[in-house]
């Protein structure tokens, strides 16, 4: 569905952007539909939101599948001398693609394969091609 990416710009309701940061996409969700079916709200924040329900929609399905620890394990199981201290530097400089979902840290489901395609460094200590098998 074609969507006016233009209406990013409109800032988030406060309440839906907080529920949004924390990853109660749940939450986020129900709380958007109140906007849109209780409240009188301008045009442009209709449109931001109805755009956010698609948006939320993906991060809360099974794009981010990965917890910290199960990225952790793909990493020192698939690379060689991999160490957390690597995993946390990464996540902080965003080079690995991470979301909260409940509260909890979540790596996108190809965080491995981007890895290895984009830093040449951790191309060269791969053990195994197949993160999963």
């Amino acid at each position: 569905m074609y969507q006016d990416l233009s209406f990013m710009n409109v800032p988030l309701p406060e309440d839906v952007l907080k529920l949004k940061i924390y990853g109660d996409y749940a939450g986020a969700q129900k709380m958007i539909r109140y906007f849109l079916e209780e409240k009188d709200i301008p045009q442009a924040l209709r449109k931001r939101l109805e755009i956010e329900q698609e948006v939320i929609g993906v991060m809360g399905g099974n794009e981010y599948p990965f917890t910290y620890d199960e990225a952790l394990e793909i990493m020192m199981i698939h690379l060689r001398d991999f160490k957390k201290e690597e995993l946390d530097h990464l996540k902080e400089i965003s080079a690995a693609d991470w979301i909260y979902i409940d509260g909890e840290v979540h790596f996108q489901r190809r965080f491995y394969e981007n890895l290895i395609k984009t830093r040449p460094d951790y191309a060269k200590r791969v053990i195994a091609e197949n993160p999963r098998g």
